[in-house]
């Protein structure tokens, strides 16, 4: 798959602007950051769904490992939420 800057630098879709049309080209980056974006976000909660009966499949018999199992969740979940167009 290819990233936001990739796809950018690419400019295939890009070398079709001309100055007048600027602003699109702008509007062009910005969508394919966000497409980038989503799809990372989407990534780690996925990755939060399969955290949890992960960690359960691996517990033996310690009560803990349901607790540290939801945290693990939680704290995927929790940066997916936090992360911006900063973060590409």
């Amino acid at each position: 798959m290819k990233t936001a800057e990739e796809w950018i630098n690419d400019k295939s879709p890009l070398d079709r602007c001309s100055c007048e049309c600027e602003t699109r080209c702008e509007e062009v980056e910005s969508w394919l950051k966000q497409i980038q974006l989503d799809a990372m976000k989407e990534g780690m909660r996925r990755a939060a769904e399969q955290a949890r009966p992960i960690a359960m499949n691996l517990a033996s018999d310690s009560s803990h490992i349901p607790v540290i199992a939801n945290e693990i969740s939680k704290a995927i979940l929790t940066a997916s939420e936090q992360l911006t167009k900063k973060d590409l």
